[in-house]
């Protein structure tokens, strides 16, 4: 079960719809659930692996917005140069799924 609400990513597809002059864009139930359920899954892979990338205990253990903004820096990164290489951004994405 996912902790993001359809409603608040409905809203999000619309606003991406309407910044790419779509706003006639339309979704299934089946999509949005889908959509929702993905959402889900990279805040918590997010999370994850904010946890992961710093010490667990002792000095600097304690997260601070720095280090939630340079963890979202590197994932924002990467998600760019996914989306603005789709084509190759796709076969590598294919290659892992297969492999």
């Amino acid at each position: 079960m996912s902790k993001i609400s359809k409603k608040f990513v409905e809203m999000r597809i619309r606003e991406a719809a309407t910044d790419n002059d779509n706003t006639g864009r339309s979704m299934t139930a089946d999509a949005l659930l889908k959509a929702t359920e993905c959402s889900d899954k990279l805040v918590q892979m997010f999370c994850k692996y904010i946890e992961n990338y710093y010490p667990k205990t002792g000095r600097g253990s304690r997260l601070t917005e720095e280090h939630i903004e340079l963890a979202y820096l590197k994932m924002y990164e990467a998600c760019r140069e996914f989306m603005d290489n789709d084509n190759e951004g796709e076969l590598i994405w294919l290659k892992r799924r297969d492999g």
